[in-house]
């Protein structure tokens, strides 16, 4: 709980300040796969604690029928957003520079 405390105080993604990130695509590009799957990669800007930086998301995609499936892994770091890691506890917990994000979208044509 202490960790989460700091994670959303002034003194990490200031939560008060800015309570929204935001990704906004840029650009998709990509080839089918021998088996029906893509490889994708996602262009777009994360905005993040103020900061707006432009990334490069690997995704994969499988369409079956009327479903879209893209699966993708994300690492960031706080520093590129102004941010410092956490620790809490006199230095006992210490929060890693990196930032790991895994993410699985599932859409469905209506």
């Amino acid at each position: 709980p202490k960790v989460e405390e700091a994670m959303r105080s002034s003194k990490v993604l200031d939560v008060t300040q800015f309570p929204q990130i935001r990704f906004q695509s840029k650009r998709v590009e990509g080839r089918e796969e021998a088996g029906g799957g893509h490889k994708i990669s996602l262009t777009g800007e994360l905005s993040l604690h103020g900061v707006t930086k432009e990334l490069k998301v690997p995704l994969e995609v499988t369409i079956d029928g009327r479903t879209l499936t893209a699966i993708g892994r994300l690492s960031l770091r706080h520093d590129w957003f102004g941010m410092k890691p956490v620790s809490a506890g006199g230095g006992t917990v210490k929060v890693a520079n990196e930032i790991k994000i895994d993410f699985k979208i599932v859409a469905e044509e209506q």
